[in-house]
């Protein structure tokens, strides 16, 4: 069995014509907290010691536990506190990053970009690959160009003391930085697909 994680920009005028559109590209950046939601996750127990997007450290609910919403990847638009979100930094990934380097905040001010809601895409099947992805599109409404130099991936968890907290799972930074002019929007997509 092989695992894959893969992702791929997509840039597209105000009419919706592609302009760009990215290869797949491999991702490899899973971070620490991604490692230490899966031991939870196996355990069926608490984690300590995960550090949050703020800096601070928590310990994670046993998934077990009702209401715990483990690995929770589904964010409303206008949030850009979880879920996909993009930014501007080049610094290159380490396994204890926890946050993006320069994060993108949402908004139409300048260098802001309009988050919609992250999107779990149905799971699909053919032969002996099965796979399903996690989208977002953010719209450049900046009035200027924006320039994206990495991608991440934030999810909700609920800790020890009832409160949820947002978790970088996923970082990548981008082989060539994508430029979004005002107007245009870009599509980023995350595709995980098992083989066997």
């Amino acid at each position: 069995m092989h695992i894959q994680l893969s992702y791929r920009l997509i840039v597209r005028d105000r009419h919706g014509h592609t302009l760009h559109c990215s290869p797949d590209m491999p991702a490899h950046s899973f971070v620490q907290a991604y490692v230490q939601g899966l031991r939870a996750l196996f355990n069926q127990a608490a984690e300590a010691n995960v550090r949050d997007t703020s800096n601070a450290l928590w310990s994670i609910r046993n998934p077990n536990t009702a209401s715990t919403q483990p690995f929770r990847l589904t964010f409303p638009a206008a949030s850009d506190v979880g879920g996909i979100l993009i930014g501007t930094g080049v610094t290159a990934v380490t396994m204890a990053d926890w946050k993006l380097d320069v994060k993108i905040a949402h908004g139409v001010g300048g260098g802001q970009m309009d988050y919609a809601a992250t999107v779990i895409g149905a799971f699909s099947q053919a032969g002996g690959d099965a796979e399903l992805t996690v989208s977002r599109l953010f719209t450049n409404s900046s009035g200027g160009q924006i320039t994206i130099g990495e991608t991440g991936v934030v999810c909700l968890w609920i800790t020890t003391l009832g409160a949820g907290k947002d978790f970088l799972i996923i970082r990548d930074v981008l082989p060539a930085p994508v430029d979004v002019e005002d107007a245009q929007t870009v599509t980023v997509v995350y595709t995980v697909k098992v083989s066997v």
